[in-house]
């Protein structure tokens, strides 16, 4: 009698093989494509960097978000597009005629006008509205309003702009400094090696952030410079990456190829070391970019680092302090800021396992 555990069930060998196919990878399958495989896995980074999508797509059109001057307009027969003319304005690339420089936009008589869905600006004043309640659908107001009258709406959608440049610049200064140092003490070791080491050391033992808050504090409140001091201070630990990821490729037999036809270090260095070190340190700058926030925020809300006049974030909870009845400045800023950097964790975990080969599936 035949063992009938030994038949073959009918779809059995179908189901087998659709497994198989999803579990080996295709031999021409790229090492990029398969790391965006192993991204996709992850549902919490999926939803996180979509999050971040609608972040960058809200902070580059803030001004057509959220503007007490219309998206477009005609007045007096000449057609004007204030929320787009404010990006050459801010850049002095062009200016408003004398009689709408200094005008005030909710009061002119306009012969047809496309208002912008929040219609205030993120730091106009309104004592008449001072802590005016969220959900006010009546006054516009959807959440509220801070000690000055500033509309909270308004001040989230361009405080998305502030937090997501700061993350991105400073980051960027410091994988500059990061991947230039680490890259130069791995690949020439010696005395080149421990010098920037002892570097790396000596700023990591730096209390960082109170740092940050010494030299803001001798400085006049300016955006950029607190980008620039995030940065010149955050980018010890992707110099370490970096550095470890040269010393473990810089004897492979294509940066010996390189060197034997001849070419310079610095050409080895930027076109065949650093390219094949980025990986790990693109967790590093995610994580990075989380931080980086949240400094900003805090320097905010202690009253470092931005203008009085520029909301952002951390300075909207800030305003939270002056009256502790007004819970709407603490929330929703709260939540913008604990969103924003989740997300970045999330995708920072997410590459993480992606890129390493031992922790994929």
């Amino acid at each position: 009698m035949a063992d009938e555990s030994a038949v073959p069930v009918p779809g059995d060998e179908q189901t087998q093989a659709t497994a198989d196919k999803k579990n080996v990878t295709r031999p021409d399958q790229s090492y990029w494509s398969l790391v965006k495989h192993q991204f996709r896995k992850h549902r919490g980074a999926v939803w996180s960097l979509r999050f971040i999508y609608v972040l960058f797509f809200v902070a580059v059109f803030a001004d057509f978000l959220a503007n007490e001057k219309p998206i477009a307009c005609s007045y007096k027969g000449t057609f004007y597009v204030p929320a787009l003319q404010e990006y050459a304005v801010g850049l002095h690339l062009a200016k408003y005629p004398p009689e709408l420089a200094n005008a005030d936009w909710k009061t002119l008589k306009y012969d047809w006008k496309i208002p912008a869905p929040v219609q205030f600006g993120s730091g106009t004043p309104d004592l008449s509205s001072s802590f005016a309640k969220p959900f006010s659908f009546d006054s516009g107001h959807y959440l509220g309003t801070d000690q000055l009258g500033r509309d909270l709406l308004s001040g989230l959608i361009h405080g998305s702009r502030i937090s997501l440049a700061i993350g991105f610049v400073s980051m960027g200064i410091a994988a500059i400094i990061g991947v230039l140092l680490g890259a130069i003490a791995g690949y020439f070791g010696g005395w080149v090696d421990i010098a920037i080491s002892r570097l790396i050391e000596l700023f990591l033992n730096f209390p960082v952030f109170f740092l940050i808050i010494t030299i803001v504090s001798f400085m006049e409140a300016n955006i950029m410079l607190v980008m620039v001091v995030i940065g010149a201070t955050g980018w010890m630990g992707i110099a370490r990456l970096i550095r470890g990821e040269v010393l473990r490729i810089r004897n492979m037999e294509y940066i010996t190829a390189a060197t034997s036809l001849g070419f310079s270090a610095p050409r080895i260095i930027l076109l065949h070391v650093i390219p094949n070190s980025l990986a790990p340190v693109l967790v590093s700058i995610a994580f990075g970019i989380a931080g980086a926030i949240l400094i900003e925020s805090t320097l905010a809300f202690l009253g470092f680092g931005v203008p009085l006049t520029v909301v952002t974030w951390g300075s909207a909870l800030n305003q939270a302090r002056s009256d502790v009845t007004a819970w709407w400045l603490a929330i929703f800023p709260g939540i913008m800021i604990f969103l924003t950097v989740l997300s970045y964790n999330l995708i920072g975990d997410a590459l993480r396992d992606a890129l390493d080969p031992r922790l994929r599936d």
